[in-house]
């Protein structure tokens, strides 16, 4: 590439659909909606994963690092966070 030409690239599926990631908390009590100001707690997976996981498919290691193993502190816990 020279004088600010450029080459062709080959396109991967995430360049035509992009993956859309959802928010994936293991233990999450039935009934409590999720709070917005804790949200760095929560991990995020892919959508299509999110959804093979509630169904009950084992979720693969390669995703072990986007879902967070934080225990996220009930309302009452919170003025004891620091």
């Amino acid at each position: 590439m020279r004088d600010g030409q450029h080459e062709w690239q080959e396109a991967t599926i995430n360049d035509f659909v992009p993956p859309v990631y959802v928010y994936h908390i293991r233990d999450q009590q039935p009934g409590k909606p999720l709070v917005n100001e804790l949200k760095r707690y929560y991990g995020m997976l892919p959508a299509v994963v999110e959804l093979f996981s509630q169904a009950g498919a084992p979720v693969e290691k390669i995703y072990g690092h986007t879902m967070r193993d934080v225990v996220v502190p009930d309302m009452d816990e919170e003025k004891w966070v620091v």
